[in-house]
């Protein structure tokens, strides 16, 4: 299956943010810095303004 690399790394990016906030207080603290955590949210958003597409089709959660 096809998968964006992009989004991938978005999501590793998260995982990694994740696991480094648990890990310990040293790093809890670097990442609790409002440009890290605004950063991971402008990437995101960035993303999903420049990447994602809305499509023409109506979103629908079944296809019967």
């Amino acid at each position: 299956p096809r998968f964006p690399g992009l989004l991938l790394a978005l999501v590793l990016a998260v995982w990694t943010y994740q696991f480094l906030y648990v890990g310990g207080p040293k790093s809890k603290r670097l990442l609790e810095l409002a440009p890290v955590r605004l950063g991971l949210a402008a990437l995101m958003i960035l993303y999903l303004a420049v990447v994602a597409n809305a499509g023409s089709a109506a979103f629908i959660y079944f296809d019967f």
